[in-house]
């Protein structure tokens, strides 16, 4: 049996696959890039209350963390972490 040559609809239809393909692959690609941190700084910075996080801050788990150019430090916190206006944790 003899192989059946290509219409003009399957290269069609392999062509839109293709172009799919790429865009799918371009948008899980976007979608794991880090987030344009300063564009998130500029959006919270208006919205910082002075004082804000003081609390974590003077705390001694951040003092001692600060101090110890080795170690690290695990933050957690439920979802509306997030949702807080600003940490200013590096007055400028």
């Amino acid at each position: 049996m003899e192989p059946k040559a290509c219409c003009p609809q399957d290269t069609y239809l392999w062509l839109l696959l293709i172009v799919v393909l790429v865009q799918v692959y371009k948008n899980v690609m976007e979608w794991l890039s880090p987030a344009d941190q300063s564009e998130i700084h500029e959006a919270a910075v208006p919205r910082h209350e002075a004082g804000t996080g003081q609390w974590f801050l003077s705390s001694s788990a951040y003092q001692s963390w600060k101090t110890d150019p080795g170690a690290s430090l695990w933050l957690y916190g439920d979802g509306m972490i997030s949702k807080a206006p600003s940490l200013d944790c590096c007055p400028s």
